[in-house]
């Protein structure tokens, strides 16, 4: 869930957290080209509250509530950009930041149908996520959108800080089965390309599923999902089921 714009401060849990840079100046963007082109962009913004934060069928949150917001830009051209963060509420020390994520790309729909996009994004977790320090990663990527069916190949030169050289593949589907019901299903693989000597139990080849059914509440959606990874049981990949609330402004 770039070029740099005049300085903000940042939040207090981004404050906290080492989080703000990036993040912090993709948001002064979107904001300022937002305001700038409004007849011929699209701002948007989306907030979430869930039981609990997974990333690649892989538990993120320790198991605890979380509640994020995502601010997003859609130009003409084809430009978007956007920024998300996420707190998680502890049992013990309150809300605590989890992460925060930055992304810019490009999307251009082909004669044919088809939608090809690519793009840059980066991500910070917190201590809270990583026990020492902030792991973050970035990673740079392709995609291919169709009707039914969306693909996507992405690049990181340090895998979560580890030097990690990785590839990340990943097929996204959604249906309709009846009206104000959607149908999802994920899955991906991550492979390890090159880099650093990786941690003990690490696995060369591994991967991620998620399936998940959601509604229309009012002017919510709710989505009941469940995912897990794999080969390995380390690094919180064990399955489990998250219940979010959603709403978009």
């Amino acid at each position: 869930m770039t070029p740099q714009h005049k300085k903000t401060r940042a939040p207090a849990f981004a404050r906290r957290s080492g989080f703000g840079g990036p993040a912090l100046a993709i948001l002064t963007a979107v904001l300022a080209v937002g305001a700038a082109n409004s007849a011929a962009a699209q701002v948007r913004a989306a907030a979430e509250v869930a039981t609990s934060a997974r990333f690649r069928g892989r538990a993120v949150s320790q198991n605890q509530p979380v509640a994020g917001l995502d601010l997003s830009y859609d130009a003409a051209s084809g430009v978007y950009a956007g920024v998300s963060g996420a707190v998680a509420a502890t049992s013990h020390d309150g809300l605590q930041g989890l992460t925060l994520r930055e992304y810019l790309g490009y999307a251009r729909r082909l004669d044919a149908g088809p939608t090809v996009d690519f793009g840059f994004t980066h991500a910070t977790y917190s201590e809270y996520y990583g026990g020492r320090g902030a792991p973050q990663y970035s990673e740079v990527y392709a995609g291919l959108t169709t009707r039914r069916l969306t693909t996507r190949l992405s690049y990181s030169p340090s895998y979560f800080g580890s030097q990690i050289r990785t590839l990340y593949g990943e097929v996204e589907s959604a249906v309709q089965p009846a009206r104000n019901w959607r149908l999802s299903a994920h899955g991906g693989v991550l492979a390890r390309v090159g880099g650093g000597q990786p941690p003990p139990g690490y696995r060369t080849l591994q991967y991620d599923w998620r399936v998940g059914l959601a509604t229309a509440l009012r002017s919510f959606e709710v989505e009941l999902a469940w995912s897990g990874a794999g080969p390995d049981a380390a690094y919180g990949s064990r399955s489990g089921v998250v219940l979010a609330l959603r709403r978009d402004f």
